[in-house]
């Protein structure tokens, strides 16, 4: 429980005042309670009094989130970095999924410069052991890959994802709602996976998004171009 958290952290900081567990609990805490800035500033302190303070995965994991949730995208990639490759896909397989699907929504929301790194992790997160993730994890992967301009691959990864009236399967694999651009990517990914067969359905949801959603996305324009080729009966097969 995050309150239970917080409470354990305040009652570690008056029992060891200034030292760096401390710091890192109320960090994890604040993640929890959904507190990007604070927990941003907790882990500074906490960094600051152990430049080893992060290296547990799950703390590194927990630091990605709130350098996310400041905005700080290129900072918090390299901590998701660090995340994944301590994170056991056998032992924790749904955490780790996680750890690869919201770096990767944090990559996409850093635009074009990084929408490579994001068809990787999402790859990477594909081959993890949680099958019953896969369509979720498809449908996010055919986005990155029609915004890196892989169009045919995209069309193709929907097509043998089964995935056409929506995206079965996405909601539970969905990153956390502090990651920059994760409920964007979520809603464009129904989207893309709609055109195949409902096209009324697509335009509705893609002129949605853009109302919403892709206000103050840095691909706004891709999505208009997505709609624009739906509205003219030119989208996708």
């Amino acid at each position: 429980q995050p309150a239970v958290a917080r409470d354990a952290a305040a009652e570690a900081e008056r029992a060891s005042p200034g030292q760096a567990a401390s710091r890192v609990l109320a960090a994890r805490a604040h993640v929890a309670l959904g507190e990007g800035e604070a927990a941003s500033a907790a882990f500074d302190e906490a960094l600051a009094l152990d430049p080893h303070a992060a290296d547990e995965p799950v703390v590194a994991l927990d630091l990605a989130r709130a350098r996310a949730a400041r905005g700080q995208g290129a900072e918090a990639l390299a901590w998701y970095r660090r995340a994944s490759a301590g994170l056991d896909d056998d032992a924790s397989p749904v955490l780790r999924l996680q750890c690869l699907v919201e770096a990767a929504a944090v990559a996409s929301s850093l635009g074009a410069p990084r929408i490579g790194e994001a068809v990787g992790l999402l790859r990477a997160a594909r081959a993890t052991s949680l099958h019953a993730a896969r369509p979720g994890i498809d449908a996010l992967l055919a986005l990155a890959l029609d915004r890196a301009g892989a169009a045919d691959e995209s069309a193709d990864r929907l097509r043998d994802a089964g995935l056409g009236g929506g995206t079965r399967g996405l909601e539970p694999w969905q990153p956390s709602a502090a990651v920059p651009g994760a409920e964007d990517d979520g809603a464009a990914a129904a989207a893309l996976a709609r055109e195949r067969t409902d096209r009324a359905g697509a335009i509705g949801a893609w002129r949605a998004w853009l109302a919403t959603r892709g206000a103050q996305s840095r691909w706004r324009e891709h999505a208009s171009a997505r709609l624009a080729a739906l509205v003219r009966g030119a989208g996708r097969r």
